[in-house]
């Protein structure tokens, strides 16, 4: 579950940075894509922020 998670997050994230334009094109004529867009940029981040910790915590916490 984790790795799917991974992997959408970072296809998101290559997304955006190999396309920016397209990116804020399609945000600019689409106002609630703009939302979602935000909405799904902050989610993707804070879970790979929770998974790095995790994973930090599993290793040191031994």
């Amino acid at each position: 579950m984790h790795n799917i998670a991974k992997q959408r997050a970072s296809r998101s994230a290559f997304i955006v940075v190999s396309n920016p334009s397209g990116a804020g094109a399609r945000a600019k004529a689409n106002p609630k894509f703009t939302g979602l867009f935000l909405l799904g940029a902050v989610l993707a981040s804070l879970t790979l922020w929770a998974m790095l910790f995790a994973l930090g915590f599993a290793l040191f916490s031994h």
